[in-house]
């Protein structure tokens, strides 16, 4: 069974995963950056499915069944990804099947996967005020800080991943001092926070 490449990452591994492994490979650098650009552009305009496990080649998306994935039948993924009014429920299915995307197909579809797994992140913090995952504001906003730094990255994508790495500033700046105020607590090492991080 494939390894979830990013799994157990820490952020500083996370960040410069993000930064360095689509440049690797025969291909130039530009090349490399064309075709994520337009792999992402066509996984996002394809349209979400309620379930595709008969069909192993569709783009996206879910397996769950039910009325709050059904509703966004045939809506681009990136139109569900950036929707404000997009239900919390398909965010979070949206995450789960990128994670799952991410396994075994190829340093470029993942970076197409880890892309769509964010922007899921993204639109459930700044939308429903919720963390779908264990990674600390910290680390989301050095991610999303280094995916908006990418030349393939569409600039709706971008709106969202800046606007989600404010969150994030502003979650921590308020986490830090209520954490140097807790008696007895010793505040967590950026070694021990990485371990603890998963996706």
């Amino acid at each position: 069974m494939a390894k979830n490449w990013i799994l157990g990452l820490g952020p500083k591994k996370l960040a410069r995963l993000l930064g360095i492994t689509f440049d690797s490979g025969k291909e130039g650098k530009h090349d490399s950056e064309q075709t994520i650009a337009q792999m992402l552009d066509a996984r996002l305009a394809c349209p979400l499915l309620p379930d595709t496990t008969a069909l192993q080649d569709v783009p996206l998306m879910t397996d769950q069944k039910g009325d709050d994935v059904e509703r966004y039948s045939g809506v681009p993924l990136g139109d569900v990804l950036t929707a404000s009014k997009t239900d919390f429920a398909t965010i979070k299915e949206i995450r789960r099947c990128a994670k799952k995307m991410t396994r075994g197909k190829g340093p470029k579809a993942e970076h197409v996967a880890v892309t769509i797994y964010f922007a899921a992140i993204a639109n459930a913090l700044l939308f429903h005020q919720a963390k779908i995952t264990s990674y600390s504001y910290g680390s989301l906003e050095i991610s999303f800080n280094k995916l908006v730094e990418k030349r393939w990255m569409p600039r709706r994508l971008r709106r969202l991943f800046v606007d989600a790495a404010r969150v994030c500033r502003n979650r921590s700046q308020e986490i830090e001092p209520q954490q140097r105020l807790l008696p007895g607590k010793k505040r967590p090492t950026r070694s021990s926070s990485s371990r603890q991080m998963t996706i």
